[in-house]
């Protein structure tokens, strides 16, 4: 966090992308990526797994386990539709607990009840 903010107090309040260069080029995408790519074929992983899809997925993952808004994530993530569902993931643990959980005796709204019809 404090990089970032070094980073913002030098790059001051000029309206704009809110990353650019000290030339006045800002990041694009390509740029990016890229970046990310290298710091991940560093650490010895594949850097073919990461995209920029994977921030798309982390934020909107994230902000779905912080409980914000649906339609807020769809504005953040500039989805015009329910796509952004498709962006969720939900953490294996999550799962496997739902999994462990007895069904037995529960009606198939997921009521307390005996089940039968």
């Amino acid at each position: 966090m404090a990089a970032v903010t070094d980073y913002m107090v030098r790059r001051g309040q000029n309206p704009g992308p809110c990353f650019v260069f000290e030339d006045g080029r800002h990041l694009t995408r390509e740029r990016f990526v890229k970046a990310v790519r290298a710091a991940v074929t560093s650490l010895g992983l594949n850097s073919n797994l990461f995209a920029g899809h994977s921030f798309r997925i982390g934020a909107a993952t994230v902000a779905a386990q912080q409980g914000v808004q649906d339609s807020l994530i769809k504005t953040m993530g500039r989805w015009e539709s329910a796509a952004y569902l498709c962006y969720i993931r939900t953490p294996k643990e999550v799962l496997c607990g739902v999994a462990e959980e007895p069904a037995m005796g529960r009606t198939s709204d997921g009521k307390e009840g005996s089940g039968a019809t």
